[in-house]
């Protein structure tokens, strides 16, 4: 362990190797909206900051969500315990980072990056009436190696070289409207144990195979068409979204929006690094998944209400799609 910090450096575990959670008794009735059932959690308080830690062992992710309200100018100190790979964003400010022998970083609101952090500690200044909620998937980077071979979607990512303590990628990952609504997913689950924890290993893929088809297609510019009709892709964005079922074909797609299907097509890939079809099919599956849950319909009733026409046929593409766990 690092030696102990002066008052106004917080030290913030990134990881630690043995979970030591907190009683839900022991967080403030403030905090208990945000608070995800299936999530161990930490929470410090003192006059200088509060902040709430959550975490979730998700397989070979480790995900962590940090509330930190910064009431004076305060040095958050993350500490790294061993070598590990994270995926890292930031909500509702910018900070930034400082590492050991390396140059300063800057973490803009709404990016991702990912990094390389050997066993280490670094500091964060933030200061004072700053709130910001750091979220960041830590995995080593073995294991994402490993999961390659069920996920080939995640190849740029898994081949990326790290040379030293910092970021991976030569230039920021965009938290997109697909990232925007998976990590929304995940602050809103309200499933316990394995039922909670398959469902947000699934998020936990689908955010790195976004992170890794916008590595993919960095060298590729964006399509004036893309960027012209940006409005309507995010209308159809949020239609899909929020109608998972009786989904419209592209062609219907392309006419209820005024766009042609190539168009259509090629904007939706390159605004939100996902084909139009994987995510109509991502959508589908959601649905089937909390549907499953819900003890008072029956499996024809599920497949009717997400169209399907051969029950068997769900089952198998949930299966499928969530690696084999359903209920």
């Amino acid at each position: 362990m690092p030696s102990p910090l002066p008052k106004a450096n917080k030290l913030l575990l990134f990881e630690r190797a043995i979970p030591s959670y907190v009683p839900i008794t022991s967080i403030p009735r403030e905090y208990m909206p945000v608070l995800i059932p299936c999530a161990g959690a930490y929470f410090r308080k003192d006059n200088e900051a509060e902040i709430l830690s959550q975490h979730i062992r998700l397989g070979p992710f480790s995900l962590w969500l940090h509330d930190i309200h910064a009431r004076e100018d305060i040095v958050v100190c993350p500490f790294v315990p061993y070598h590990l790979w994270t995926l890292h964003s930031l909500y509702e400010d910018s900070l930034r980072l400082k590492f050991p022998q390396a140059p300063d970083f800057l973490l803009e609101e709404k990016e991702y990056h990912l990094f390389n952090l050997p066993s280490s500690l670094f500091k964060i200044p933030i200061i004072a009436e700053t709130k910001v909620l750091s979220f960041h998937i830590n995995i080593l980077p073995e294991a994402l190696t490993d999961l390659v071979t069920l996920y080939p979607g995640l190849t740029p990512l898994a081949n990326k070289k790290a040379e030293g303590i910092g970021s991976i990628n030569e230039h920021p990952y965009h938290s997109n409207a697909l990232c925007d609504f998976l990590v929304q997913e995940l602050l809103s689950c309200r499933y316990t144990d394995s039922i909670a924890h398959t469902y947000l290993f699934r998020i936990c893929i689908d955010i790195f195979l976004n992170i890794a088809a916008q590595e993919e297609a960095a060298d590729s510019p964006m399509l004036l068409s893309s960027v012209l009709h940006a409005d309507k892709l995010h209308l159809v964005f949020r239609y899909l979204a929020e109608h998972p079922y009786k989904i419209p074909s592209t062609f219907q797609l392309s006419l209820m929006f005024g766009l042609s299907i190539a168009k259509l097509e090629q904007g939706f890939q390159q605004l939100f690094a996902i084909p139009l079809e994987q995510f109509i099919h991502m959508v589908r599956m959601m649905l089937v998944y909390h549907l499953l849950q819900n003890n008072n319909l029956t499996l024809p009733m599920i497949a009717e209400v997400v169209d399907f026409d051969d029950v068997d046929e769900m089952l198998l593409q949930a299966k499928e799609y969530y690696g084999g766990k359903l209920i």
